[in-house]
Parts: structure tokens; sequence; C-alpha cells
């Protein structure tokens, strides 16, 4: 493919086969989303192709799912990377999100709550609505592609790598990551750490992992937020899980309108946090 044309309309059909190298979809995609001759074209493009795939301009073609295969990681987060000062083209902004995602994953989508433990993660305040937010959770191996951890019986190697990507409804901005180690039931069979369902921690700080399974603890951001829940955006951090079988990490998100506020609602008590909170729990496979 050469790029000495300036324009990319004659390229469109190729890059929705999944023809074109990483480098070449992500220079088709930034160079749609900032020229607005081709940004009209794409978008005339894209939703053409949709309505006659699926009669419905929101739901992706199967050209277009193998283009984020054959695309992969690197051109959905280079493409993504430099913030728009405006955003033109919806339908070209959306797939970027759902390409990082797709590609991507570790997300706790709002609509997986239970009812009974919504409340713990919703913002405090009499008859104050709940904004959307989900983080979503990605596990990267070597050698293999990236896998989205979506319900408690995912699990992911010793020493890989776990990959984000969030979206939020304003005025939720910014959010804030902490995964560690979970902490066993102590002598007197109080949980330091909730199990996956969810359920509130009783204590309200948390003490650090014993001492015989090491100080693993990593915090991430405040970072923005670049998209919607259902077009989430990634993050600019990956966090390598420890190096220990059948263990198990929860991953904790801290969503609020700045970054100040995201940091603090990430390291407060749960009874003081005032934005939206997302928790996931990792496990790392045994030995076989």
């Amino acid at each position: 493919m050469s790029w000495f044309e300036r324009h990319i309309d004659r390229w469109m059909e190729a890059w929705a086969l999944g023809e074109l190298t990483s480098s070449q979809a992500t220079r088709l995609l930034r160079h749609a989303h900032t020229c607005e001759r081709c940004g009209h074209l794409y978008e005339q493009w894209v939703r053409a192709h949709r309505m006659f795939e699926s009669g419905d301009v929101n739901v992706p073609t199967p050209a277009e799912s193998l283009a984020r295969r054959a695309s992969g990681l690197e051109a959905a987060l280079a493409a993504a990377a430099p913030a728009p000062v405006r955003v033109r083209w919806p339908a070209l902004v959306a797939l970027l999100g759902t390409m990082a995602a797709a590609a991507f994953g570790v997300l706790l989508v709002v609509g997986r709550l239970t009812p009974s433990n919504v409340q713990e993660w919703q913002p405090r305040g009499v008859g104050m609505p709940s904004p959307s937010a989900a983080m979503r959770l990605f596990c990267a191996t070597p050698g293999q592609p990236l896998r989205e951890l979506v319900g408690p019986e995912d699990t992911c190697p010793p020493g890989a790598k776990l990959a984000f990507a969030a979206g939020a409804e304003s005025p939720l901005s910014h959010v804030a990551v902490l995964a560690y180690k979970e902490v066993q039931p102590d002598s007197g069979g109080q949980m330091v750490v909730a199990e996956a369902s969810m359920e509130p921690r009783p204590q309200t700080v948390r003490p650090p992992p014993p001492e015989d399974e090491g100080p693993w603890r990593h915090k991430g951001g405040p970072f923005p937020v670049g998209g919607r829940p259902g077009q989430e955006a990634p993050l600019e951090l990956t966090i390598q899980l420890p190096s220990s079988p059948g263990k198990k990490v929860v991953v904790e998100a801290a969503f609020a309108s700045g970054p100040e506020a995201a940091l603090q609602d990430l390291l407060a008590p749960r009874a003081q946090v005032k934005g939206v909170m997302r928790r996931q729990l990792v496990l790392l496979q045994e030995d076989r």
C-alpha cells in the first residue's frame, strides 16, 4: 500500500477486508478522523455497509470485525492515542473504541452487577443517579491473542500482563486503577477482601498482603476516560501479574469527575467514595 496519496478513500475496502498492516491501518484511521473529506466518505461507507449487513448503523459488519482482528491492538491504540481536538465523525470514534476493546480485554460492565450489590458501587447522595461506567480487563500472554476476562471463572497465566479499557458517562471523566493480591480470612474468620460476588468489605482500611506472599500491589493513573460504556477506549496501562500460580488478584477502578477525585476514591474507605467503583477478581492459573 502506498502512502503518497493524500486521501485514503481508495483503501477503505482493503482496510475492511483486513488486508492492511497494523501501521497502515493506523495511518488510515488517523487520516479519516482528521480529514473532513475522507471522514465524510468513511462515515457514509461505514453506514452503508452496516445497513446492508444488519439494518442497524450501530452494529459492526463482519468485515469490520475481521479488520479489527487483522489490524490488532497496535493499530487501535496508535490511532486512538492522540486526543482529537474535535470529534467530527461519531461512527469512527465508536469504532476506535470498539477496536481497542475487542483487541485488548478486562471490563466490569454495569449490567453484570447483581441488584443486591449495585448500591455499594453507586455515587453517594440521596436521589443521585448512577452514571454508567465500565472497566474492561484483558489477559496478554506472549504468543497468544489477547483475551478478555469477563467472569470470576476466567483465568490468566502467572506472569502474564493485564491490559485495560474504560468508558464512562458524564460527569465521570477520569479513572484510577489498583491491583493487589487477595487477602485470605484472618484467624478470626474476618474477610479483608470480598469474594467474586462483589460483596462490600467489612473493613474500611485495606491491610497489606501477608509477608510470605510479598507486597504485590500496583496503582495506575488517574487516566482520562476517552470513551463511553460500549465504546471503551484503552488505558495507557499494563500490569504484570505475580508469578505465583493459584493466587487471586483484585482489580479495582475508581471513576470520578476529576483526576484527584478518582485517586482519592480509589484509596478511600468505601463509605467515603463519591464516584463509581468497579471491581474484578482475576484468578491465576494453577500449575499443570
